[in-house]
């Protein structure tokens, strides 16, 4: 009698919580559907939001501009992902990648657009550890 109220009682948390087959509830599948905003400074620190589905349950994640990373990367919930836009490699559009941590990459071609008021890239400056920039094209 013990093995029968488990297994009821599991249906009936099955149900509940929507993992019994052909309840309606399956978790979507992932994907991305919107950047906002559009578009930002190209010295990067926009705080722009991913919105799509499925982005709980595939680990940690990398948010890519280009080939640059996104800083402050942070999923708010099974549909949106916040990210502050690193600097710019070039002015224009850029595509978006967000890379999952089980192999899940979800992407939007020149899906963000870096601007620039004075239509300029200014350089980024020099960091410890990183040979100047003159230093790293002869090596």
């Amino acid at each position: 009698m013990g093995a029968f109220r488990v297994s009821a009682l599991r249906r009936v948390l099955s149900l509940a919580l929507g993992l019994a087959g052909g309840s309606g509830c399956s978790p979507e599948a992932p994907r991305l559907d919107a950047i906002r905003p559009l578009s930002g400074d190209a010295a990067g620190g926009t705080t722009v939001r991913l919105e799509g589905a499925g982005f709980v349950d595939h680990g940690p994640l990398v948010v890519y501009f280009g080939l640059r990373s996104a800083r402050a990367v942070v999923i708010v919930d099974d549909r949106l992902i916040t990210v502050v836009t690193p600097e710019a490699e070039a002015l224009g559009p850029s595509d978006v990648k967000v890379v999952f941590a089980d192999g899940t990459e979800l992407g939007l071609p020149r899906g963000y657009d870096y601007t620039s008021a004075d239509g300029t890239l200014k350089p980024i400056p020099f960091m410890p550890g990183r040979p100047p920039p003159d230093e790293a094209a002869e090596g």
